[in-house]
């Protein structure tokens, strides 16, 4: 038996350069899955680094432009004020109103400016729908009780 044995086991051995092989494949096998996995991080990285390349020229560009409106606000604030205001109004040769020579004439009918209103503010709207159905805002109760007032109307009797 034991001999049987020994036999079936040389018949089925492999070879030694078949294991060597299988070895040499598991071993390439590792190899080109790492090799895998490490373009397939080097990608995501690179891709990863151009896009915030891109982003932070995007914001230095959106830092710029809101500098640029902030200081055209400024200049826009020093034209119209009232020193500037003032010194072009004397150029063209406006003079200032003396409050004594001003005469005030009144205009039998007329009733002044009247303040026009394009549209009213969304938070002065009042909306009449509610937020919630009343069905969701019934209780058990309630809807046990208006039926049961329902079947005693409809059979008559008298509570």
């Amino acid at each position: 038996m034991k001999r049987m044995r020994l036999q079936w086991v040389q018949a089925y051995r492999q070879a030694p350069w078949r294991k060597q092989a299988q070895w040499m494949g598991l071993v390439l096998v590792g190899l080109i899955s790492l090799v895998l996995v490490a373009s397939i991080y080097l990608t995501v990285s690179g891709q990863t680094a151009a896009e915030y390349v891109r982003v932070t020229s995007m914001q230095r560009q959106i830092e710029q432009l809101e500098m640029s409106i902030a200081d055209q606000q400024s200049q826009l604030a020093d034209l119209t004020s009232s020193g500037r205001m003032e010194e072009r109004a004397a150029a063209l040769g406006y003079e200032q109103a003396d409050p004594l020579e001003t005469t005030y004439v009144s205009i039998p009918g007329y009733t002044g400016r009247t303040a026009q209103i394009d549209r009213v503010p969304v938070s002065l709207v009042e909306e009449d729908t509610p937020v919630l159905r009343p069905s969701y805002t019934e209780s058990l109760w309630d809807v046990l009780f208006v039926e049961l007032l329902q079947v005693d109307t409809q059979t008559g009797l008298q509570p």
